[in-house]
């Protein structure tokens, strides 16, 4: 099983539309996926049409299984459900201070889902709190979308260090460039630093495209509807790359 976050502390930088397509990507590569919807604002609920559902609240969401899989509801793709937000999932920083080990109860529930699933992406809240370390703590990888500016490059240099001082792996994020604008020389300055300071900086990378965009208007993934098939290749590479990175430091280990 793999377990993918797709977060940032940063908003506006395509966390989202990450997750929906990697997702989706997963399940069209033939593993059962689950989308978790850990946002309170449920807007990858909203792209496949599926709305909260009031059985799972923030404390159902760490205590009961049998709610959280009654919670899940399957989307237009075979292969692929989701288990919608709730509103008040914004409450999820005080239940969890509610815990002894916090940080740990997220990745209990992640292994109760993980019996019943190939791989679980979770798209997550753009804040730096308890919720935060608890998803790098319960991930296999957490992406990172990056758009090639200074304000993103400071963001993900925030990130490794509450990881470092949380004691989490920063080995396990995985940093990519997204909304990337060919020819825009003020980025590809950006990138060319970027790759010179970050080791674990992923190679896929994904463009800047109107047709993203349009994932708020067409509610669904980007592959489902763009005559550019360029995009939706862009997501499926970068999630083999994110899984295949991920069984290598499995088996390093």
């Amino acid at each position: 099983m793999k377990t993918i976050a797709s977060f940032s502390l940063k908003g506006g930088v395509g966390k989202t539309t990450t997750a929906v397509n990697l997702a989706f990507a997963s399940a069209a590569a033939g593993n059962h996926t689950l989308l978790v919807d850990l946002d309170a604002q449920g807007a990858a609920s909203f792209y496949f049409r599926i709305r909260s559902d009031s059985k799972v609240r923030n404390r159902h969401f760490f205590n009961s299984k049998s709610r959280l899989l009654s919670a899940i509801k399957s989307t237009d793709y075979e292969g692929l459900d989701l288990l919608p937000a709730h509103r008040s999932f914004h409450k999820f920083d005080l239940i969890l201070n509610e815990f002894k080990q916090p940080r740990k109860r997220l990745r209990q529930v992640v292994r109760r889902l993980s019996k019943e699933f190939d791989t679980i992406v979770m798209d997550c809240p753009p804040t730096g709190s308890l919720l935060s370390e608890s998803i790098c703590a319960a991930a296999d990888a957490v992406v990172v979308p990056m758009i090639p500016t200074t304000l993103c490059r400071r963001t993900c240099e925030q990130l490794m260090e509450m990881c470092r001082r949380c004691d989490l792996p920063t080995k396990r994020l995985r940093p990519f460039f997204s909304m990337v604008r060919p020819g825009n020389e003020l980025q590809e300055e950006m990138m060319d630093l970027f790759r010179a300071e970050v080791p674990s900086l992923l190679s896929t990378s994904i463009p800047y495209l109107s047709d993203i965009e349009r994932m708020g208007i067409q509610r669904e993934p980007v592959s489902c509807f763009s005559d550019d098939k360029s995009v939706g290749e862009a997501y499926s590479r970068l999630f083999r790359e994110v899984t295949a990175k991920s069984a290598s430091k499995r088996a390093a280990a």
